[in-house]
């Protein structure tokens, strides 16, 4: 295992809470510094926590929760393997997938039809899937999230279209630029 893999998983998981958790339409780097964005605006009810744990010799987790004064956001990551690194968990939802450049958050209602919905969204808009992962939510059945890593960043107007698509609650995209 290498130091370089435990860093790409710690700031991949970062990244992840930080937009998760973010309001507003800004960047990442935009919402860590503060620039533009009220994400640390109360910095006397803020909080960020990074857990690292050895699970045993072939495993290593790191978990990130980040808190505002109205929302928190909870990020586990693992290296699983000599360079397998792996999602594990997204706030209530469990999940292994691998962390891509360009990945989408789609929390809906758990019913059918709504991953076609999604990908008809996508597709239409020429953006092709190149993996998905649908998580049920630990303490909630009727919620789910798709977890869809796409091979380019994602336009706005389309992130709009899937955010209004009936049963969905939003739609975020995450850029993990290395």
């Amino acid at each position: 295992m290498k130091a370089v893999d435990i860093l790409l998983l710690i700031v991949s998981c970062l990244l992840i809470a930080i937009i998760v958790l973010q309001k507003s339409k800004e960047d990442a780097s935009q919402a860590f510094t503060g620039e533009k964005s009220d994400l640390f605006a109360n910095k006397k009810e803020r909080g960020i926590e990074v857990k690292t744990s050895k699970i045993n010799d072939n495993e290593n987790a790191i978990s990130v929760k980040i808190a505002t004064a109205d929302k928190e956001t909870f990020v586990k990551g693992a290296l699983i393997a000599k360079s397998i690194k792996r999602i594990t968990q997204i706030n209530n939802y469990c999940s292994s997938i691998e962390p891509k450049e360009h990945m989408l958050l789609v929390p809906h209602i758990n019913k059918p039809n709504m991953v076609a919905k999604v990908a008809g969204v996508l597709g239409s808009d020429n953006v092709n899937i190149s993996g998905m992962q649908v998580a049920q939510s630990i303490d909630d059945s009727n919620k789910s999230i798709m977890i869809i890593s796409v091979d380019s960043q994602v336009e706005q107007s389309t992130l709009d279209k899937i955010a209004q698509t009936d049963g969905v609650d939003g739609a975020k995209c995450i850029s993990l630029d290395a």
